[in-house]
């Protein structure tokens, strides 16, 4: 039976508190990834920070911060960071991609250039672009990442999140209107901008 009285206020609350919760990692999310994209590193991992404090395990907020330690030439943490996904998830792609960065930022080639062959060998040339082509545009570096993201149009069937990327970095690149594009061929293709966004 359904919950009555103060148990169905007390279930409705639970309820209301979960969701908003929820929408505000999601804004802390998209809101540490505006800051990285403007350059304002602190802000940004000051927001990673506090989503790890929420959740130490938060997959996602460890590789952007890794990514953003690496820019900081704080090698051990990133370090950290990347061994924590791999706890997390021994699988993980991303994880070993940050490791691989990790190592040629280092100056360790030959290890940055055995984990980069084994994830070319494991995973399929399109993924990789597209990785490559977020990190790229994670780092700033939109020139590179575009390049990358054409090829993966060229070598596969675009999906949504792919238009979603491209359409990102055609923003940071000021071709608004062609972003534009993209956003909304993404949501005809069921991309859902409030999941996704973590906007209304």
């Amino acid at each position: 039976t359904a919950p009555t009285g103060e148990a169905a206020r007390g279930s409705h609350l639970l309820h209301f508190r979960t969701k908003r919760h929820t929408k505000n990692i999601t804004i802390l999310e998209n809101r540490a990834s505006l800051y990285t994209e403007l350059g304002e590193t602190e802000k940004a991992l000051n927001d990673y920070n506090t989503l790890l404090i929420e959740n130490p395990e938060h997959q996602e907020a460890l590789y952007c911060r890794g990514l953003l330690y690496i820019q900081l030439q704080n090698y051990m943490w990133a370090e950290q960071d990347f061994d924590k996904i791999l706890e997390v998830n021994e699988k993980s792609v991303r994880a070993r991609l940050g490791h691989a960065i990790l190592e040629k930022m280092r100056g360790n080639y030959d290890e940055s250039e055995r984990i980069f062959n084994y994830l070319i060998s494991e995973m399929p040339r399109d993924w990789i672009l597209y990785e490559d082509a977020d990190l790229y545009f994670m780092m700033g570096k939109n020139a590179r990442a575009m390049a990358d993201i054409e090829k993966v149009f060229t070598e596969s069937e675009p999906t949504a999140n792919l238009y979603v990327l491209r359409g990102k970095i055609k923003l940071a690149q000021y071709e608004k209107e062609r972003a534009a594009l993209d956003f909304k061929k993404a949501e005809s293709m069921g991309y859902n901008k409030e999941v996704n966004q973590g906007t209304s």
